[in-house]
């Protein structure tokens, strides 16, 4: 599927970087996803996954609508995994959670 949005992609393509390398852009997240990346989990969360290797690429698959929010789906290649990602974005564009699997 063509991606609606691919400075938007963009963007959250440069924030996971950012969180693989330790050093993201607080901005672009919730208050609640800021303090997580603060406690002990999230910042292990990150690390384990950056032990993975690089973020590689990360290709649009699809949008849903849940309440106010926007998930977006990605398949994303970290190292030699390919791995698929959700991001649920706030009405302000600002992430809210992201899941791995």
């Amino acid at each position: 599927m063509p991606d609606p949005d691919p400075g938007l992609s963009e963007s959250l393509r440069i924030s996971l970087r950012g969180l693989m390398a330790g050093a993201a852009d607080t901005g672009h997240f919730t208050p609640a996803m800021q303090r997580f990346l603060t406690t002990s989990i999230g910042r292990g969360l990150w690390e384990w996954i950056r032990s993975h290797g690089e973020l590689n690429s990360l290709n649009y698959a699809q949008t849903e609508r849940v309440g106010n929010d926007s998930v977006l789906r990605y398949r994303a290649r970290i190292g030699d995994a390919d791995l698929w990602i959700s991001v649920t974005l706030t009405s302000d564009r600002k992430i809210a959670q992201v899941y791995w699997w």
